[in-house]
């Protein structure tokens, strides 16, 4: 025991003399996180981005950081002759940039009953003859329901950007009704319609291309440096370099007692989880008329590693909301969410199949007649799970995540009426 504290004191050592030379140097001030802004989509990142990609923007480097943008999305196009399917990408991304303005979080009409028109677009490039960019912005929120096809429909000939903190691609692209056009049964197309950019690579060697740029700029130098750091912060890669190596140093000298401390830190993380979901289920109860639902855990709904937070008319237990998040393994906290059947209705009813039937704008899974991935909250993420261990900050969180959950089951009630319906008819057959 005492080998394994006095690595966990020579760790200790290590993260606060770094922590002091951070504090030293400045590096753990940053405004938008002094201002509670970091994650916030349109007030920092959107507007940000969009203010940098407007030529007459106040940032005084004109068309050079639109210019940069589009290369850092086709990086290799002037350094290869391209293929006539490349030629017809380029064109869509040719603008005419002296002319280019920027819009942020423009409207682009109400969202249909269908999902396949409306909406709101974080950013729009666009210039004088028709040429367009569009952007969808996402750090932590949700996909919404068909919303690349929504805009796409908006802007035809516009590729669209999916931005996201780690490049994943779209989930509103895989939904059954996406079809663009029906006669030709076109679909939108990966890197031919829709492009995928992250924050963690693309964002930040753009902002480091800008900063070069801004040279004879020292206030806007001084605003990169700060939006860069934040980005470093939202993707992990803050962590000092030479602390890392130390640190590693430490574990393979101490490699035994490094695999047992290892050990019992997945356990906590996963009894400090296990905790936030109990009291989160509990939270929920307070925010929905429990005259009429009934919520709960359930760890046994279906085979592997993932629990459910269920979500049930009471007395009715055919159909529930659902959140499916995994607790079982130290590798994987993604958490899904969306409307289920009761695992006893499967043999008799695919979720797919119903969903293509009642023609519901959603992801059909195996199991699921709807899923959306959960963006909330990045479980995997240790200073979220740090933040879980004060009750002021859990309290906040939890509240936080029972608020959405509440606004999910008000927005999906109507899709749950029509499968509840769809299966109470079809059980009386």
């Amino acid at each position: 025991m005492d080998k394994h504290q006095n690595l966990l004191k020579q760790v200790g050592f290590l993260l606060n003399s770094y922590n002091k030379l951070a504090k030293i140097t400045g590096e753990n001030f940053n405004i938008f996180s002094v201002m509670g802004m970091e994650s916030n989509e349109v007030k920092t990142h959107s507007a940000i981005i969009g203010h940098l990609l407007d030529p007459n923007g106040s940032h005084g480097l004109d068309n050079i950081p639109l210019e940069l943008f589009i290369k850092q999305i086709i990086p290799n196009s002037a350094e290869k002759e391209p293929s006539e399917e490349e030629n017809l990408i380029l064109n869509r991304f040719n603008l005419d940039i002296k002319s280019c303005q920027v819009k942020i979080e423009e409207h682009v009409g109400k969202i249909s009953d269908d999902y396949s028109e409306g909406g709101r677009i974080d950013v729009v490039v666009k210039d004088n003859v028709n040429g367009a960019i569009i952007i969808e912005n996402k750090i932590y929120a949700e996909e919404q329901k068909k919303q690349l096809v929504r805009y796409s429909k908006a802007y035809p000939n516009a590729p669209i950007i999916f931005l996201t903190l780690d490049g994943h691609d779209s989930t509103s692209t895989n939904d059954i009704n996406t079809v663009i056009d029906v006669e030709s049964n076109k679909k939108l197309e990966i890197n031919k319609d829709y492009f995928l950019m992250s924050y963690e690579k693309d964002i930040l060697e753009w902002l480091e291309n800008c900063l070069k740029e801004a040279v004879k700029f020292p206030m806007l130098r001084e605003v990169l440096q700060q939006y860069i750091y934040l980005i470093k912060k939202l993707t992990h890669q803050t962590t000092n370099a030479k602390m890392k190596k130390e640190i590693t140093t430490l574990i393979k000298d101490n490699y035994l007692e490094s695999t047992e401390i290892y050990n019992n830190f997945i356990n906590v993380k996963l009894n400090i989880l296990a905790d936030f979901w109990d009291e989160l289920a509990e939270s929920v109860k307070t925010k929905i008329d429990n005259s009429k639902w009934e919520v709960k855990i359930n760890n046994k709904f279906f085979t592997g590693n993932f629990n459910f937070l269920l979500i049930h008319e009471k007395g009715k237990e055919s159909i529930y909301f659902y959140y499916k998040y995994n607790i079982g393994t130290s590798s994987n906290f993604v958490t899904f969410h969306g409307i289920v059947l009761n695992p006893k209705l499967l043999a008799k009813y695919k979720g797919s199949d119903i969903c293509k039937e009642l023609n519901l704008a959603g992801n059909p899974g195996k199991t699921s007649v709807i899923y959306n991935t959960t963006k909330l909250y990045n479980l995997n993420d240790d200073n979220i799970i740090a933040e879980l261990l004060s009750e002021t900050s859990k309290k906040k969180i939890i509240d936080n995540y029972s608020e959405k959950i509440k606004d999910f089951i008000s927005e999906e009630m109507h899709v749950f009426d029509k499968i509840s319906k769809y299966i109470d008819n079809a059980e009386k057959k």
